[in-house]
């Protein structure tokens, strides 16, 4: 994290789904989190950021406290079987990730545009 003026950075959160794997599918190196999204959730604000190297998105709780700032993976279904059945894992590759609404994302793909929509702050889209 970083402040406005780009005068100071820290570490917020890393580790666990955020690593990328030791060697990636897509472009022969490993590249892991890419793509962030802030929900200033008045309970409980969050951010999402995309695992390109897995096709993970990962929820990782904002506090002031580290120990707080805990990290969960979304769980993303396609329960209206929109993707191809080729598709294993519809989120490899995930690049950009843009909220559209409080309970909507669209993600960008090496291969496709996503909309996702959640009805649990993103516990499962």
């Amino acid at each position: 994290m970083c402040d406005l003026d780009l005068d100071s950075c820290a570490v917020y959160s890393s580790g666990g789904d955020l690593n990328s794997v030791s060697s990636s599918p897509l472009e022969g190196y490993p590249l892991g989190c890419n793509g962030i999204e802030y929900f200033d959730d008045d309970d409980q604000p969050f951010l999402i950021s995309g695992n390109y190297d897995d096709g993970k998105l990962v929820k990782i709780l904002v506090s002031d406290n580290s120990a707080s700032r805990t990290m969960s993976r979304v769980t993303v279904t396609d329960p209206d079987n929109l993707m191809p059945s080729t598709v294993t894992n519809l989120l490899l590759g995930v690049d950009g990730i843009v909220r559209v609404d409080d309970d909507v994302l669209i993600v960008a793909t090496k291969a496709r545009m996503i909309l996702l929509q959640s009805s649990d702050l993103f516990a499962t889209a």
